[in-house]
């Protein structure tokens, strides 16, 4: 079973070419493609009883929504790299390259099961998600700039993102509970950043029941950008730039309300609930 984003990089007609070439010759292969304002799991429902594989083709939000789709039915997810930042592909070790992609689900590859979080309103949280400048760069990120330019594309709005006022949040992390004033909250699954290579902080693990939450504390721009450019050495929390929690129930609220996202993808605004779910989905991984 495969379901694809029709916008994404990978043209839908060779995607299905690659995989009818690699699948075995005695199964049978359904492609949905995904509609804006349409859940998934309403495409791939009559599928989800018999699909003994399914496959993600778009970004980390199709990735996303895939999986929660899947959820309840114990069926393995690949993932086929066509978005602008592909991170749950990248700390899986799945090629960028669409054949390569294919060829890994179908051949020899390993599987893990991960940890993944459950928002409010059952949206699924598989890498990082948060509440600030990230949503506000999703939103103000031009969709046209993102498919030629991938990742480089956000810089304009992270830009303009810096100079917004911090709110004042409100974190509770299991019975943790810490306020104090943000300009960005990241709820972290794994805490790679635009390449597998490049980690916010150490030792976050998608398979110990727990998420990371990092509590960004600068309170201008200046410091912010500083923050930012931390954020690619790895060198995050030794240099002081966040507060570090842990927690299997968190929740984030903010005075006034910052937008929210999981993702990638823009999911409204602060308050903001997630609870994992310990090992809840089985990766095919590199």
């Amino acid at each position: 079973m495969v379901v694809a984003n029709p916008k994404s990089r990978v043209n839908p007609d060779r995607l299905e070419s690659l995989v009818r070439a690699y699948m075995p010759r005695d199964s049978y292969l359904t492609v949905r493609h995904t509609r804006p304002d349409h859940p998934i799991r309403g495409l791939i429902e009559d599928e989800l009883d018999t699909a003994t594989v399914a496959i993600a083709c778009g970004g980390d939000g199709t990735v996303s929504q895939v999986a929660s789709a899947i959820l309840e039915s114990n069926i393995p997810l690949g993932i086929v790299p066509a978005g602008s930042t592909n991170m749950v592909a990248k700390v899986s070790n799945v090629p960028g390259n669409a054949e390569r992609a294919v060829r890994l689900i179908f051949g020899s590859h390993r599987r893990e099961r991960i940890d993944v979080g459950r928002s409010d309103d059952d949206r699924l949280l598989l890498h990082l998600g948060g509440a600030g400048i990230d949503a506000r760069i999703f939103i103000g990120a031009d969709p046209k700039l993102k498919r030629r330019f991938r990742w480089l594309a956000y810089v304009p709005p992270a830009l303009t993102s810096a100079l917004e006022r911090p709110a004042m949040f409100t974190v509770t992390c299991d019975d943790d509970v810490v306020q104090v004033r943000s300009s960005l909250v990241l709820i972290a699954n794994s805490a790679q950043l635009l390449s597998s290579k490049i980690h916010l902080v150490d030792n976050v693990s998608r398979g110990d029941g727990m998420f990371d939450v990092l509590i960004y504390t600068a309170d201008n721009p200046i410091r912010l950008a500083a923050a930012g450019v931390t954020s690619l050495t790895g060198h995050l929390e030794r240099m002081g730039h966040v507060i570090r929690m842990q927690g299997s129930h968190i929740r984030i609220e903010s005075d006034p309300p910052s937008p929210t996202e999981l993702d990638g993808e823009v999911v409204g605004e602060t308050p903001m609930e997630i609870k994992v779910l310990p090992r809840a989905i089985e990766l095919i991984r590199g």
